[in-house]
């Protein structure tokens, strides 16, 4: 014969349900701190490829200023 009952069939039972809640809390936290990373990793591009054309666009504008000043000489 078992010494497990069903009062502590019961028992194990009811103790599993807030352990699964529990993870599926931190499984809803974890999955929501992913999607952001995803974003804000995305974000990131974006701003390095803004930034790479603004310094591209410099480097244009300094060499038509010089253009500028050679012809004015």
């Amino acid at each position: 014969m078992s010494s497990v009952t069903m009062g502590n069939m019961n028992s194990i039972t009811q103790d599993s349900d807030p352990i699964k809640e529990i993870q599926k809390y931190y499984d809803g936290i974890i999955e929501n701190l992913r999607l952001n990373l995803q974003v804000a990793e995305e974000r990131v591009r974006r701003l390095q490829d803004s930034e790479f054309k603004l310094e591209s666009e410099i480097e244009d504008l300094k060499e038509q200023l010089a253009q500028i000043k050679i012809k004015n000489n």
